[in-house]
């Protein structure tokens, strides 16, 4: 349909009749504005105008439609029904067109998300123990191009003092790539933040490799002996698994957890049914499974710590509470690396406690 054709065949009709555009309007009746929109193909008559128009300038439908007149009757409906099913043909194309570039954006949006999100945080435990050590609360965490490693003071168990340490692997030609060195230590923590790329101490493809082979020297005074420590997974975003599961050390055995259906049916079948969740209660703790939060409640006498992971956006929050006050808050984005509330300077180990915490029940 042709709108400025049609405008002109009306605008002819008009004059014919020797009307005037507000005459016109009159008979109709509508303002003459919309009249001088119709001879203008700014606009066309509705359906219900139509047929008055009809009337008025007797011709057809279907001629105001075409904007001329016809002769022959037949060749004006075979006229009229081609221009039809042609307008709606071509409405159809277009729509599906859409629909199509609205379904390739979003594969291809969800596919970009799908590789740039899934299984980007990888969260370990660090443990190891020989009879003049014992090394415990240790994490390591690989999010997108960052890694953040740590170990907490390490504990002696015998007399013997400790004069340096050596992190290090053993790399696919057996050579030794050190990682952090020290002598005449200052601290017996380790805390490491690499960056993925040029120079990374943690090479992001080789990341299991590198955690299987990873060993701790420990010099004394007249020997030094070699440790090798053992990474526990306690936690991947892959949202198609809740992995508490894999040990991944020189002589470790692999410990698997398959799904959130199977963490789930654990906390029923260990965790009371509270409302629409789950409650353990422990000496001087509470863990909640509710909206699939994992909730974690410390008590100690005027003391109440709460930390909190969101599994489904992989927000962590932390709060505590001294004398019914307040006096530190965080909300920590793990996926973002963002800290969104507060200072999270105390983030790790926050993290790092609720981790050890949930595993030691989960096992």
């Amino acid at each position: 349909m042709d709108q400025n054709k049609m405008g002109k065949f009306i605008s002819e009709l008009r004059k014919e009749k020797n009307y005037s555009q507000e005459q016109l309007a009159e008979l109709i009746p509508i303002s003459r504005q919309a009249v001088s929109k119709w001879e203008m193909g700014k606009s066309v008559p509705d359906s219900l105008t139509l047929v008055k128009l009809s009337k008025i300038f007797s011709v057809s439908i279907n001629e105001i439609l075409l904007g001329e007149h016809f002769e022959n009757k037949e060749e004006i409906y075979d006229e009229v029904n081609l221009k039809l099913y042609d307008d709606r043909n071509k409405k159809n194309r277009i729509i599906k067109k859409l629909i199509y570039l609205i379904i390739v954006i979003t594969i291809l949006f969800l596919i970009y998300y799908f590789f740039n999100t899934y299984n980007t945080i990888r969260v370990y435990t660090i443990n190891a123990e020989t009879p003049n050590v014992e090394i415990s609360n240790g994490i390591f965490v690989s999010v997108k191009e960052k890694s953040y490693f740590k170990l907490d003071e390490i504990k002696q168990m015998t007399n013997k003092e400790i004069k340096g340490l050596n992190l290090y692997y053993t790399d696919k030609k057996n050579n030794k790539k050190t990682i952090y060195s020290c002598f005449e230590c200052e601290t017996l923590e380790i805390s490491l933040i690499d960056f993925y790329g040029y120079n990374a101490y943690f090479n992001y493809t080789d990341i299991n490799y590198i955690l299987k082979n990873m060993k701790l020297e420990i010099v004394y005074e007249d020997f030094s002996e070699v440790i090798n420590l053992e990474f526990k997974k306690v936690f991947k975003n892959d949202f198609l698994n809740f992995n508490k599961d894999k040990n991944i050390s020189a002589n470790s055995e692999k410990v698997n957890f398959k799904s959130n259906y199977e963490f789930v049916e654990k906390m029923k079948k260990e965790f009371e049914k509270y409302d629409d969740g789950y409650i353990y209660e422990g000496n001087n703790f509470y863990v909640t499974y509710i909206d699939n939060n994992i909730i974690l409640e410390l008590y100690n006498v005027s003391t109440i710590e709460c930390l909190t992971l969101n599994l489904g956006n992989s927000i962590f929050t932390y709060e505590k509470i001294e004398n019914e006050n307040t006096t530190n808050y965080f909300s920590y984005d793990i996926l973002q690396e963002n800290c969104m509330i507060d200072d999270c300077t105390s983030y790790p180990n926050e993290f790092n406690k609720f981790i050890e915490k949930i595993t030691n029940l989960i096992n």
